[in-house]
């Protein structure tokens, strides 16, 4: 359905994995921490924005099926959160 927000918000779309660790480092009092995402069926590849490099990318994107984020592993910092790994599942109908 439609999404309820005020016009003048914009709205940002990420993907799943991504979701969970800000929410995790949003409510973190420490100042860094490491941050892993474990969970059975995130976001399909091709929604994935948070890729740790462009080999990893390019691999998961490549491969035939349908695949979903099943763990990610991300760093936080001064610098912001940074992807560092990110594994996939294959989902099958």
């Amino acid at each position: 359905g439609p999404r309820l927000h005020h016009p003048d918000v914009p709205v940002v779309t990420i993907s799943h994995h991504l979701a969970h660790a800000y929410s995790a480092v949003g409510t973190s009092p420490h100042p860094e921490s490491n941050v892993l995402v474990i969970d059975g069926a995130g976001s399909p590849a091709a929604q994935c924005d948070d890729w740790p490099d462009d080999a990893t990318r390019t691999h998961w994107l490549s491969q035939p099926g349908f695949w979903c984020e099943k763990d990610s592993f991300y760093r936080y910092d001064a610098s912001g959160l940074t992807c560092l790994r990110k594994d996939f599942s294959e989902m099958r109908q």
